[in-house]
């Protein structure tokens, strides 16, 4: 028997989707993954999978204080609501895990700064700020 040719998706145990393989069943589960049949229209960067369903990432819903400080290392933006286990890339390329749902910004120099945030069930955001005198 002559397995279908069909679009899967290849993901991990945390629901991120790693890559959308097309071909036969027989091949998808040779994959050192999950795999799930999709449709062919599926953008896989809008996408994770949770209990066996494709799911739509949904955008965060921050609650942002302010997106301009003095730059004098105190003044803060404070930004809330930020799901557990997202990840944050600095301006200077360090990333970090948010675990408590908050994130503090001071700077001390003048500038624009950009952060992203990536989080396998949310579309991955940039936030931009200013620091000035």
């Amino acid at each position: 028997m002559i397995d279908k040719i069909s679009r899967w998706a290849l993901y991990g145990s945390d629901g991120i989707i790693k890559q959308i393989y097309t071909g036969p069943e027989s091949e998808a589960k040779l994959q050192n993954s999950y795999y799930i049949q999709i449709a062919d229209d599926l953008d896989d960067s809008n996408a994770y999978v949770r209990d066996g369903k494709i799911m739509a990432k949904q955008q965060f819903s921050l609650s942002i204080n302010k997106s301009i400080i003095t730059a004098d290392g105190v003044d803060t933006i404070t930004i809330t609501n930020i799901p557990a286990d997202t990840l944050v890339t600095w301006w200077d390329g360090q990333q970090d895990i948010i675990t408590d749902g908050i994130l503090e910004i001071t700077s001390d120099l003048e500038g624009e700064y950009k952060i992203i945030l990536d989080h396998p069930h949310y579309l991955q955001e940039s936030l931009t700020f200013e620091a000035r005198n």
